[in-house]
Parts: structure tokens; sequence; C-alpha cells
């Protein structure tokens, strides 16, 4: 009896516990859950705040502030002639702006299809056959693409055709950024007589000329301004014949400012780099020497803090990244827009299971944003043998190669040095090739 009745003491005592936890955890009006509490913060040091000009001072990229973006105005679709022959070219001009002029800097264009604040569009005759033909429209975009559309003007395009067309193709080369070849192409449409290019009159667009004696030669916008997302540039070229013909070709080239994408939409300075010559050679000691080039578009003086030298190896792996001194490698580890440009070597007997040293830059600006860009220093292919090539069996290819050594004074070439003699005319008289 005295064991059941401490058995019934112990569980009433149980019982107003229990009670008693839960109506102190209990949501009341003045008592709510204690885990819904803030949890009490503890106030931190006080501390000197870092000037706006600190790389630890976080900042927006400038396209994200201000207003969203606003689609442009189309202020004037200028026409160069509003009657033009079949095959003729006439050039479309188009002026715009961004509301209040805030987003001017993103603006670019597209016309007929092609890209360009001015394009020259190239009057056809449409065929009735194939019905209506779809509109053709002037596009200019803002920041964020915001988009405004207008139709193209009418163009009338008489029954008269042109006797040769000069179509002007950029092409940008192979291991650059900012370099180009273009190409002046001859098409003959009622001409009786072949065209024989002796000497072609160029305009860059950029405010500079030049003249080549073929209809190819080779131009760098390396150091354009990029103050705007885009550059415009309208390129032209007066090819003169050897009995003194001259015709015209005209062509758009909207090029992308990296440094400027890089800055407004990411917050980082970019540091462009460029190595010559643009294909790396190994020299009979195994060593490969190019000369790099780096240089940014900032307003501000750049400091290097960091390079990482990183080696990639024949088997696809890399080795840890070293750190090195960026004065040690550049002389200088401070970089105005002009940029340095020093000689640099990959010894391919010291260090034989090397294929590429990728070399990373990293820094701040003066005015505050991160700064970084990379290049890479590459192990050319072993030179072709019989053990380790195929040999070329096609007469014409054979032919064309021979011409290629002789003219370039090498013993071997590449499908760069054919395309180039190509286009300059030096294959004219060789029976054309009907492969690829």
């Amino acid at each position: 009896m005295r064991r059941r009745r401490r058995w019934l003491a112990a569980m009433a005592l149980a019982v107003l516990v229990a009670g008693l936890w839960w109506w102190h955890r209990a949501p009341t009006p003045s008592r709510p859950l204690a885990a819904s509490a803030p949890p009490v913060a503890t106030p931190p040091e006080p501390r000197a705040e870092a000037p706006s000009s600190s790389p630890l001072t976080p900042r927006r990229p400038p396209a994200e502030e201000g207003p969203p973006a606003e689609p442009p105005v189309i202020d004037a679709i200028d026409v160069e002639k509003a009657a033009i022959c079949e095959g003729e070219q006439t050039l479309v001009t188009v002026s715009a702006h961004t509301p209040g002029h805030r987003d001017d800097a993103y603006l670019h264009y597209a016309i007929a299809g092609e890209p360009g604040r001015a394009v020259a569009i190239r009057g056809r005759r449409d065929d009735p056959a194939e019905g209506e033909p779809p509109p053709r429209l002037v596009r200019v975009f803002g920041r964020n693409n915001a988009v405004t559309e207008a139709p193209l003007p009418e163009i009338r395009v008489e029954d008269c055709r042109v006797a040769r067309r000069v179509h002007v193709i950029a092409r940008l080369l192979p291991n650059r950024e900012h370099d180009f070849e273009l190409h002046a192409q001859i098409v003959d449409v009622t001409a009786k007589r072949r065209m024989r290019p002796v000497r072609a009159l160029w305009s860059f667009g950029d405010g500079t000329t030049a003249e080549s004696a073929s209809p190819v030669i080779e131009h760098s916008y390396a150091d354009r301004r990029q103050d705007a997302l885009y550059s415009q540039f309208l390129i032209q070229v007066e090819v003169i014949g050897d009995d003194g013909e001259r015709a015209v070709g005209r062509t758009s080239l909207q090029l992308l400012n990296a440094a400027f994408e890089h800055l407004a939409y990411r917050g980082v300075v970019r540091l462009s780099t460029a190595l010559t010559p643009r294909f790396p050679v190994l020299d009979a000691a195994g060593v490969v020497s190019q000369r790099v080039r780096v240089w940014h578009h900032h307003g501000a003086p750049v400091a290097l803090t960091a390079v990482l030298r990183r080696v990639q190896l024949r088997d696809g792996s890399a080795r840890d990244a070293e750190r090195l001194d960026p004065a040690a490698l550049l002389g200088t580890s401070t970089l105005t827009g002009a940029g340095v440009e020093v000689a640099l070597r990959l010894d391919t007997r010291a260090e034989p299971e090397a294929t590429a040293v990728e070399y990373v830059l990293e820094g701040f600006s003066a005015d505050g944003w991160p700064a970084t860009g990379a290049f890479t220093f590459m192990r050319p292919p072993d030179a072709p043998t019989r053990d380790n090539s195929q040999p070329v069996t096609d007469p014409l290819l054979r032919a064309r190669i021979v011409r290629a050594r002789e003219r370039l004074g090498k013993a071997f070439v590449t499908d760069e040095d054919l395309w180039r003699l190509e286009k300059e005319g030096a294959f004219d008289d060789l029976p054309p090739r009907t492969g690829p």
C-alpha cells in the first residue's frame, strides 16, 4: 500500500512538471514561441569604412544601375539611292538615341538582317514565283537588348544589272581577337572580260587607309576605343584592274567591345592579350619564343597583384598553378592603357610533358574594379614526316602546295597559306579544284 502511494505521488509530480513546461512554451499574445524569437546579435567591433576606390568595396556593374532599360528611339533612316540596278549597292544609315541619352553607349543595329549602323544593301529583284518576300526591317537595340523596329524604306530595283560586283569579306584571323583579313571578291555579272586586279585602295572605317597590290589585306582594330558596347565601321575598297577599270565594294563591321561589356555587365576590367607570331614555332633547340602584349582600355591604371602559371600536360591533366611576381614576368606591376610587350619562352626540352602553359593575370584598377586577363603558350605539333602523316595524292592540291612553297620560301605550308595565295590569284593559271 505504501509502495502504491509513492508511485501515485511520483506520477502526480511528473504531470505537474509536464504542465508547467507546456504552459511555458505555449504561444500567447505576451509570450511568443521561443523558436520564433530572433537571436540576439553581438554588435561588431567598430571599424573604419573602406574608401570607394578600395578593391575591397563591392561595386555594382554599371549596367545594373539606374532605371530599367527603355527601347531606343529611331530618329532617321537615310537611304543613299532609292533606285538602283540589280547587284548595285546603296548605303542605308540609321540615327537613333535612347530616352534622355542615358544608354546611348549600348546602341547597336541590324538593317535588313545585316549588323551595323550603316549597311550597304545590294539590289536584287524578287522572284514572283517565290511569293511575297518578307518585310525588311531596321532594328535598333539598347541596354539589355531593349529593341525598336521600323520598316526599311523602299529601295526600287530597276531593270538593269551591274557589270561586276565586289563583295568585301571580313574574316577574323586565327589566334587573334581584333585582327581581320579583308578580301575584295570580284564577281563578274555581265562583263565580257575578266577583271585582273593590280591595286586595291582600302578605307577601314576607323580613319585609316591603305593600299595593297592584291585584293587581300590584313587590318587590326585592337586599339579602337571601347567606350561603348559596339564599335561601328564601314569598310570600303576600290579595286583597280590592269586596264584601269575601277570597281567599288563596301561592307559594315559591328564589333563587340569586350572591355566595355566586361565592365558594364560583370564589373571587371578586362586585360587584352596578343601573341606574336600568331602561331608558335619550335626552333632547333626545342624552344618556343613569342612576344606577348598586355594592355587594357580602362581609364585608370591597373595594379597587377599576381600571375598564375598553370602547365597543361600530354595526358590531359595540369600541374598545380604556381604564383609568379607580375614585375618579374612583365617587367612592371602597373599597366597603363598602352600596356607592355615582352618576350617569353617555353623550353620543351626542360618541360617535355608540357603541351601548353596558361598565364592568368589578376589585379585591381586604381578606381577599385577587379581586373583579369589570360594568355596561353602552346607547343606546336610535330613537323610532318612520312611516318606521322598521310601523303597528298590529289594532283591539283600537290600543284598548289608546290607553288606555295616556292612563293613563300617555306619547307611546310598551311591551309592558311593556301587560302591567302588563292585569294591573291596565285593559282589562277592552275585548273580549279572541285573537291573540298
